[in-house]
């Protein structure tokens, strides 16, 4: 075996080299790298999912999110994927990370790796997830890798590096396209419809994340739990996921105005949180720009600043009046434009009696003027008529979402026309958010006090399950193990005469006739030396 920079593969615990490995992949006669996914005993025992995301493009500034999926428990190990460049182009880099979340959703182990393609070889490399990193996983940050016990940086694996060729940039961190993910069937059967592969009451549908799944004459049926606008998040159908995999800190919604708030993760939820303002009061959003403006603070309901205000007119500024438009005048001109005081929907023309400034109505305000901004996400801004000088009754919105689904128990709130602010955050209870997915699992239900469905339980070890047909000690129900959804099959399960299950019949392990051992009534093998055998 030919490693490749042996020092850097010590460093994040991969294996990489040009050759092959037993039943990893089909290796093709093409540039790509197989990777095989490896957890050591601890981590493999308790891991419910992984998040597997690769990255790519053909440079940093042009990374894009080309694989993101969770493969659910119970997990094979190794987990196995291809990825191969578009067109052949083995100056393509890729990323690879993988993070173990436990059955909380926490995370106990975390592997990542960068490098590209050798032309025409299929680069075999491993990721093992250790034991040792249970604890740092969840403290190393997104550009780093746990390995040899503690948060380093993601190491670039260069296959090229023996044949002279520079080591990636830390900045040329991409894949090729969407790789030819050849995942292997524990992150295989991701799309919703018809797995052919086949099914039976001995031979149970793999589960999927978010789907329900049902054995329809000999084929697997899948069902897809999320709704419109939501998305598989760590098993959970969701408005969004993306916390999933940040630490605490991380900023997952930006500010899109200036009484907006950026959202960052609480490092628990994979769910990014509500959206929020900044408090009424707390943040001067404009400032006061001459002597007749006045300073707008944040209103606490919504992310744009409210509308600009003056001065009214005739009040002293440092040159001599306000004209109720902003402006400080020395002088009083007659005929501009003002403001009246407490008639948003009156328009003024500045007069001059005796070289004093005021505003005279003259006329309603146009109808394009808001006479009364929004000032939440259940009100509506009211504009004038243009025929009146009285700005119309407030009125709110009657429909229409103001909050979404933060999660597959949230409830969506909508406006119900009693006021400005969106009614109480509220979450479903005891309703499914969970399906049945095998005789072993159980059915999860809301529970009225979170956003996010209750952890994944089974059913007790020791609980009967599946019927089977055939010899008694092969037949009858089973047990459930309770780690698993999945009704175990007694194949290969001891029965009389040192024979095994298979099917629910015992595969005697005594051969018959006249004078051979035989299967005797009593269970076991007994040498019968006349006559017929009695086999049972």
């Amino acid at each position: 075996m030919l490693v490749i920079q042996p020092l850097r593969v010590a460093l994040v615990t991969l294996v990489v080299g040009a050759f092959a490995l037993a039943g990893c992949v089909t290796v093709r006669p093409r540039a790509q790298v197989a990777i095989d996914i490896i957890a050591e005993p601890g981590i493999a025992a308790d891991a419910r999912s992984l998040l597997v995301t690769v990255r790519g493009g053909p440079s940093s500034a042009e990374l894009t999110e080309r694989l993101r999926e969770v493969v659910e428990a119970p997990i094979s190990f190794p987990v196995s994927l291809t990825i191969v460049p578009e067109g052949e182009d083995v100056s393509r880099v890729f990323e690879v990370v993988v993070v173990a979340l436990d059955g909380g959703g926490g995370t106990i182990g975390r592997q990542s790796m960068r490098g590209r393609f050798l032309a025409q070889t299929t680069t075999y490399v491993q990721l093992v997830l250790e034991d040792c990193c249970r604890a740092l996983a969840p403290t190393c940050a997104s550009t780093e890798t746990c390995a040899e016990c503690e948060c380093v940086p993601t190491v670039i694996v260069d296959p090229n590096d023996d044949a002279g060729t520079p080591l990636l940039d830390a900045a040329e961190i991409d894949a090729g396209p969407s790789p030819d993910a050849d995942l292997d069937a524990d992150l295989g059967n991701l799309d919703v419809g018809t797995d052919a592969s086949g099914c039976s009451t001995t031979s149970p549908c793999p589960s999927v994340a978010c789907n329900t799944v049902e054995c329809v004459s000999g084929s697997c049926v899948y069902t897809p739990l999320c709704g419109s606008g939501q998305v598989c998040c760590g098993g959970e159908c969701a408005s969004n996921c993306d916390c999933f995999e940040q630490r605490a800190g991380h900023v997952c919604r930006d500010a899109t105005d200036r009484c907006d708030v950026a959202e960052t993760c609480n490092g628990r939820s994979p769910v990014c949180p509500i959206d929020s303002v900044q408090a009424a009061g707390a943040l001067a959003c404009r400032v006061a720009v001459s002597d007749c403006d006045l300073e707008e603070r944040c209103d606490g309901l919504s992310a744009a600043c409210p509308l600009d205000r003056f001065r009214a007119v005739g009040e002293m500024c440092s040159s001599g009046s306000c004209n109720g438009a902003g402006a400080c005048s020395s002088t009083c001109v007659a005929g501009g434009a003002c403001s009246v005081p407490g008639m948003p929907c009156a328009a003024g023309t500045i007069a001059c009696a005796g070289g004093t400034l005021s505003c005279v109505v003259s006329g309603p305000a146009s109808s394009s003027v808001v006479c009364r901004p929004a000032a939440g996400p259940c009100d509506v801004a009211e504009t004038c008529t243009g025929s009146s000088m009285t700005c119309p009754v407030d009125g709110f919105r009657t429909s229409g979402t103001c909050r979404d689904a933060s999660g597959p128990c949230d409830a969506v709130e909508s406006c119900n026309g009693s006021g400005i602010a969106c009614p109480a955050d509220g979450f479903l209870s005891g309703t499914a958010c969970r399906a049945i997915v095998d005789e072993c699992d159980r059915l999860e239900t809301c529970t009225g006090t979170s956003a996010m469905c209750p952890p994944d339980t089974f059913e007790p070890a020791g609980t009967a399950c599946g019927l089977i047909a055939g010899d008694p000690d092969c037949a009858g129900s089973r047990l459930c193990t309770g780690t698993s959804v999945e009704c175990p099959s007694t194949d290969g399960q001891a029965c009389r005469c040192e024979g095994t299950c298979n099917a629910g019949h015992c595969s005697y392990g005594c051969s018959g006739g006249g004078g051979f051992m035989c299967c005797e009534s009593t269970g076991t093998c007994t040498f019968w030396s006349s006559g017929d055998c009695p086999m049972i």
